[in-house]
C-alpha cells in the first residue's frame, strides 16, 4: 500500500471517530456558545495532545505486531468489526433521536477549554477503543510504509478533522 491509497483511507476512516457524537462534542458546542471559536480550538488542541500520546503508545507496540504477522490479520478483522459496530451505533442513535450526552447548565462544566479537551478525550472509552481497534490498523499501515515518519504523516492526515 502506498501513500496514494493510505492517506485517503486515513481521512475516510478518521471520519468515523472524529464525527462520533459524544461528550466532547457536547462540551465543545457549550463552550463555543460561551466563549466563541477560540474555545473549540483549545478543546481540539487538548484532544490532539491526548490523541498524539495514544498514537505514540500504539506505535511503540507496532514492532511486536510486525514480528508476529498473524497478529496483523487479527487486528484488521477486529478493527473492521469495530468500525461496523460504531457505525451501527451511530445509525441507531440517530434513528432513535436519543441523546444521552446532554449536559445541563448546572453541570459545573469547567471553563478551561484546553483542560476540557484533555479530560473528555482521555476519559472517553469510545475514543480509546477506536484507537486500539480501528486506529491501530492506520498506525500499523503507516509504520510499515515509512516507520516513525509514517506515523507522523498518518497523524497529521488524521488531526485536521478535529479542527474542522
Amino acid at each position: 500500500m502506498g501513500w496514494d491509497t493510505l492517506i485517503p483511507m486515513i481521512i475516510l476512516v478518521s471520519a468515523s471517530g472524529a464525527l462520533f457524537p459524544g461528550p466532547l462534542f457536547i462540551a465543545t458546542v457549550l463552550q463555543g456558545l460561551r466563549q466563541g471559536a477560540k474555545a473549540g480550538l483549545m478543546i481540539a488542541t487538548g484532544h490532539i495532545i491526548v490523541e498524539f500520546l495514544l498514537v505514540l503508545i500504539i506505535a511503540a507496540g507496532v514492532t511486536m505486531i510486525l514480528i508476529y504477522s498473524q497478529l496483523s490479520v487479527i487486528i484488521t478483522i477486529i478493527g473492521s468489526l469495530a468500525l461496523i459496530v460504531f457505525g451501527s451505533m451511530q445509525v441507531v442513535s440517530v434513528l432513535r433521536k436519543k441523546n444521552s450526552d446532554v449536559v445541563s447548565k448546572d453541570a459545573g462544566l469547567m471553563q478551561n477549554s484546553l483542560f476540557i479537551g484533555l479530560l473528555f478525550s482521555s476519559l472517553n472509552p469510545a475514543f480509546i477503543t477506536w484507537w486500539f481497534t480501528i486506529g491501530l490498523k492506520l498506525v500499523l499501515d503507516a509504520f510499515v510504509l515509512a516507520s516513525w515518519l509514517g506515523i507522523l504523516i498518518m497523524f497529521f492526515s488524521h488531526i485536521w478533522m478535529d479542527y474542522a
